[in-house]
């Protein structure tokens, strides 16, 4: 599985750098957008033959019993089901943001959306839970990859598939990556 999820996002990055290199989305401070993560990842898997994209899926808040969620984005072919988080990184609350993004994408919440599959051949695909980040700070980066002890930030809840990807090194000598991690969901039967 990490082949098709690396391949689709080591695809959306130099797709989004070869975009970047023709029109650059943001003024000064503000970074681009998260939409464009999503946007990216759906447009490189949905590439694919049989793969499909929806973006904000409503799904369940378990406390309230209403679809009052919104997932950033659903992909999903014959053989297994994405469904993804997308955040700008670069400091703390935005890193707690992830997490309980990460965690709220459970079975429970996410088993209602399988239902709402046409085809019965939903019962084999495989579930994963996906974020995606993107960070312009080489200390994040480590970070997210577990080699920056001096961080205070939590990381223990990334999954032991996480990486990261360089999209663009600009000319000030600032490059932008994204971050991203996943693991499998064990669906109820």
């Amino acid at each position: 599985m990490s082949r098709v999820i690396n391949r689709v996002i080591q695809q959306a990055a130099e797709n989004f750098s070869h975009s970047l290199s023709a029109f650059y989305p943001s003024y000064g401070r503000n970074g681009i957008n998260e939409r464009n993560l999503t946007f990216q990842l759906a447009n490189a898997f949905g590439a694919r033959n049989g793969a499909h994209a929806f973006m904000e899926v409503p799904f369940l808040n378990p406390l309230t019993q209403r679809f009052e969620y919104r997932i950033d984005c659903m992909l999903f072919d014959k053989e297994r089901v994405f469904f993804v988080e997308a955040k700008r990184l670069f400091r703390l609350e935005k890193a707690e943001q992830l997490r309980n993004d990460f965690q709220r994408m459970n079975a429970e919440t996410l088993a209602p959306i399988l239902e709402k599959f046409i085809s019965p051949s939903t019962r084999t695909r495989s579930v994963y839970r996906l974020m995606l980040a993107e960070t312009w700070s080489p200390n994040i980066v480590n970070w997210w990859k577990k080699q920056d002890t001096a961080r205070a930030w939590d990381n223990s809840w990334l999954p032991d598939n996480s990486d990261a990807v360089e999209v663009k090194a600009f000319d000030e000598q600032e490059t932008l990556h994204w971050l991203y991690a996943y693991e499998q969901l064990e669906m109820p039967a």
